[in-house]
């Protein structure tokens, strides 16, 4: 692909089909106090199954996802988890944009420009994300994110041509309580199939820190998402990594 051209990044799904990522949730969470401190990791796998229930005439989609916890590791020791799988139904564009989700509150999605853009070109989006106060346990007024996306270029990734977009979140401090402060930043990766219309693997990592007088909470979450079924003979030459 010469530098010149550019790439329409926009998802291109019919009824019925499915796709299938694995998502692996990698957290690391410390807390510093006086008194020293304590540090727990988990690393949790999930399985999450996406159908188109139907396309619309304007080019959205209704998908219902259906997501299943698989694994769960804590300080090394697997736990338990819980068999009950997670049911959400959504209308998304063609360019990604969340326009209906039946998660409760609000909630947007970042999403790609609605034309075509260059390698090299960057734009912006925002994602809401809602909060409780640590003090009271009630919940914010939904906070904005911003993330500043380039396009980084085409890679191949499990058999794709894929535009390569850079995600970075600048450091957002976002005031909880009086003497309460979180500060949030994240980057990251996305890999998004332009010819076939489909996400392929994202990874994006999360460091949030929450600040009060008497202790200080640290937590880094890497969060993996790779496409492991789908539609038109998709096959990964990579190992699913979740049993069962």
């Amino acid at each position: 692909m010469s530098l010149k051209e550019a790439v329409l990044l926009q998802y291109k799904m019919a009824k019925n089909e499915e796709y299938v990522y694995e998502i692996v949730v990698d957290s690391n969470r410390e807390a510093k106090t006086n008194e020293g401190n304590q540090q727990e990791h988990d690393l949790l796998k999930m399985r999450m199954t996406q159908k188109i229930t139907a396309v619309h005439p304007d080019g959205s989609y209704s998908l219902e996802m259906l997501v299943e916890p698989k694994q769960l590791v804590r300080n090394g020791q697997e736990i338990r988890v819980d068999p009950m799988q997670q049911r959400v139904n959504m209308r998304m564009s063609k360019s990604g944009e969340l326009l209906e989700t039946s998660l409760q509150g609000p909630a947007t999605n970042p999403s790609f420009p609605t034309r075509p853009v260059f390698v090299g070109e960057t734009w912006e989006g925002e994602s809401k994300v809602n909060l409780q106060d640590p003090a009271t346990g009630q919940p914010l007024p939904p906070v904005g994110l911003k993330f500043n996306y380039t396009f980084q270029g085409i890679e191949k990734m499990k058999g794709y041509d894929c535009a390569k977009i850079i995600v970075k979140n600048p450091e957002t401090e976002i005031p909880l309580s009086p003497g309460i402060v979180q500060k949030i930043t994240a980057n990251g990766s996305n890999y998004f199939a332009h010819k076939e219309g489909r996400l392929v693997k994202s990874e994006v990592e999360t460091r949030i820190v929450m600040t009060h007088p008497e202790i200080t909470l640290y937590n880094n979450i890497r969060i993996t998402v790779d496409l492991v079924q789908a539609p038109q003979g998709f096959s990964s030459n990579e190992e699913f990594l979740i049993s069962g």
